[in-house]
């Protein structure tokens, strides 16, 4: 009508063409806003609509109203209710859960929003929300979103929550919650880092030190590392609480020689419990610190091969070790016991020495005889006791004026075989000039100190000028 209208001479009237419709009812909504539809009367042939995908419920809310009062000017009686409306949803979390029953009933749903929103939204409205559905998905950089920085219980909670679980993230939470995480919540983290950077982490084991430097690919975070003796010496040597290093329960078990030195370089205190273990040679060659303190033992097979070791030596283990059930042979029998013994002391050394001359295998095979060497510093009266304690042996007198000056015919032998003769009194001594003279031949050392009470000597009878002189 209106080509024809065009062809017309002169100026054409305006074209006033009267008709009513008749179609489907998506396609006069889709034609409603122009002039074939408008200021016409339609009839729907059908009443379904389709009014698009994702969108939003702002813009479905709007549609809806819209396409209600487009059907009301058609049919003033249809409900809105009597006709389908098709679409899908695409929004925030917020906007869905809040969004009018009759906008998201009966129609599918993807909910698109950020990890934080929909950390924070969890509640018994949302949840619902959540569950229904058609999809969850996080907003962010990357084909699948990003969730930023989580908490390994974000991970997990936005893992039930989300459809797409491909999304990226990076960790940051406490020491223990990373070494407590799944693997491959761990292994999908971009990055992961502890809360307690520059902070204490608390104690960790050999393998939580280890675990976590391999989750944070750093260690700037301050521990104390506590665990069995075992794992401990096992470990590399970076492995070091810089708080502490401790042995767990302070009980190290039993060690090696170079164990437990290996050990007290690596704890900061070495207060553990251990018992010490080890050969002989070991044991004889290691430091005196080198004690167990619930025992030290020889762990050599010496039923079958006795240890060879030499009288100081035997003497030496003995003194290292708390069960002395171990068998040895004698390389020699020198028993150096010292210089110096009390008659007593002697006695009891040269006792032991001889019960460990007895104790060896080849005591009696090889018939050996204790050589003690030593030498005796006593009183007189301890000398004269002595009996063989003193053949052979250099002995020395310590013993008081009063005594000295008493001495008897067996005091005088022990004197006269003295190699030294000393006082043993305090203090300057108060002596005639006679007793001063006698003391004098007796003592080897006459560095005492005295007073002299008189200044009479009887030097003898019929004496020579020249024995005068020198008396005198």
């Amino acid at each position: 009508a209106n080509a024809f209208i065009a062809k017309a001479i002169g100026v054409p009237p305006a074209l006033n063409a009267s008709y009513t419709l008749l179609d489907s009812m998506q396609t006069l909504w889709n034609a409603h806003a122009g002039n074939i539809v408008s200021g016409h009367n339609y009839t729907f042939a059908d009443l379904i609509v389709n009014l698009g995908d994702n969108l939003s419920v702002a813009d479905a809310s709007a549609d809806i109203s819209a396409v209600n009062a487009f059907a009301l000017a058609a049919a003033p009686s249809l409900a809105s209710t009597a006709f389908t409306k098709n679409y899908t949803l695409t929004d925030t979390l917020s906007a869905l859960a809040n969004a009018p029953v009759l906008v998201t009933t009966n129609h599918v749903y993807h909910i698109l929003d950020s990890a934080a929103n929909l950390l924070a939204g969890v509640d018994v409205l949302s949840e619902a929300t959540i569950t229904n559905a058609g999809a969850v998905t996080l907003t962010g950089a990357g084909p699948h979103g990003a969730a930023g920085v989580l908490s390994v219980a974000n991970v997990a909670t936005l893992t039930v929550i989300t459809s797409d679980d491909d999304w990226t993230y990076s960790l940051n939470d406490t020491a223990a919650n990373l070494l407590n995480a799944q693997n491959i919540v761990i292994s999908k983290a971009q990055a992961k880092t502890v809360i307690e950077i520059a902070g204490s982490v608390g104690t960790l084991t050999v393998s939580d030190y280890n675990k976590l430097v391999s989750i944070t690919g750093i260690n700037t975070w301050h521990s104390t590392v506590s665990d069995t003796a075992a794992n401990l010496l096992s470990a590399n040597p970076s492995v070091k609480g810089s708080i502490a290093t401790t042995v767990l329960n302070n009980a190290a078990s039993t060690l090696t020689v170079a164990e437990y030195n290996k050990l007290s370089i690596i704890t900061s205190d070495d207060t553990w419990s251990s018992t010490v273990s080890d050969s002989a040679q070991n044991l004889l060659a290691a430091d005196p610190s080198v004690h167990g303190s619930l025992g030290t033992i020889v762990n050599d097979d010496t039923s079958v091969n006795p240890l060879s070791l030499s009288f100081a030596n035997v003497q030496k283990l003995q003194g290292i070790t708390t069960d002395d059930s171990w068998h040895y042979n004698l390389t020699d029998t020198s028993a150096d016991l010292g210089l110096g013994l009390s008659v007593s002391a002697a006695a009891a050394s040269v006792a032991a020495a001889q019960a460990i001359v007895d104790g060896a295998q080849n005591s009696t095979s090889d018939h050996l005889v204790l050589n003690a060497n030593y030498s005796l510093t006593d009183s007189v009266l301890a000398l004269e006791g002595a009996g063989s304690l003193s053949v052979d042996h250099v002995i020395n007198v310590v013993d008081s004026s009063v005594n000295l000056l008493a001495l008897d015919a067996n005091g005088q032998d022990i004197v006269a075989a003295a190699g030294t003769v000393k006082l043993n009194d305090q203090g300057p001594l108060n002596l005639s000039l006679r007793d001063v003279i006698k003391l004098q031949g007796i003592t080897t050392d006459d560095s005492w100190q005295y007073n002299v009470t008189d200044s009479h000597v009887d030097l003898g009878s019929d004496l020579t000028v020249a024995a005068v002189t020198k008396a005198l």
